[in-house]
């Protein structure tokens, strides 16, 4: 039995005031992209980020990025840094959901707004 941080995500997806809408679990609403970490990386021309106005929402993130290996982290995901230092100047908001604190990588924990944890 899980807490509803899916579910609380889920419905922020469909009663959110924003122009495009992204998580990078499948919503069965064709309104809803489905993305992944490498849509966030400026360099990686492989993919489009995604455009201003934007809710991007990530469950369950530390299963992408564990937050007790930080130095893996810097290896592999520092190119993400600058998306996430810049999502307010592009009006995007990520919501990052995950199962403790202390799991979620320092790097983005200290820049976001809302990181959802169960209780």
């Amino acid at each position: 039995m899980g807490t509803g941080k899916t579910l609380l995500m889920t419905y922020l997806s469909q009663i959110a005031k924003f122009d495009n809408v992204y998580s990078n679990y499948f919503i069965n609403d064709e309104k809803i992209g489905v993305l992944g970490l490498n849509h966030l990386d400026f360099k990686n021309k492989n993919y489009k980020i995604p455009p201003n106005d934007s809710l991007i929402l990530f469950d369950e993130i530390f299963l992408y990025m564990n937050g007790d290996k930080p130095e893996e982290n810097n290896k592999k995901f520092s190119r993400l840094i600058p998306f996430f230092l810049l999502c307010r100047q592009f009006d995007n908001n990520i919501i990052f959901a995950g199962q403790r604190i202390n799991q979620n990588w320092v790097e983005y924990r200290e820049i976001t707004n809302m990181i959802i944890v169960p209780m």
